[in-house]
């Protein structure tokens, strides 16, 4: 049986629309001190490929890790969950 790769996926907030079909996103890591046993926040802010054009500034998108599509970009927005949010 052979190991099936998993798919990487993050939830993040879109912080701006650079270019055409390019977002930047910031997502949340929770992580957990050492010493003291605190748990802290880690930002880390990701280029996104978006294919469809269809994400704005302060939506919540699902993105997953792709192949490479720019020298940056290495995910692709899966949904737009601020769509479902707003019903």
């Amino acid at each position: 049986m052979k190991n099936k790769k998993t798919i990487d996926y993050k939830v993040g907030t879109v912080l701006t629309k650079l270019n055409d079909r390019t977002l930047s996103v910031v997502v949340y890591e929770k992580y957990k001190e050492k010493k003291y046993f605190k748990i802290r926040y880690k930002e880390k802010r990701i280029l996104v490929h978006d294919y469809h054009n269809e994400c704005s500034t302060a939506d919540v998108v699902l993105i997953r890790r792709c192949k490479r599509v720019g020298r940056w970009k290495n995910y692709m927005v899966s949904t737009n969950l601020s769509l479902f949010w707003s019903r």
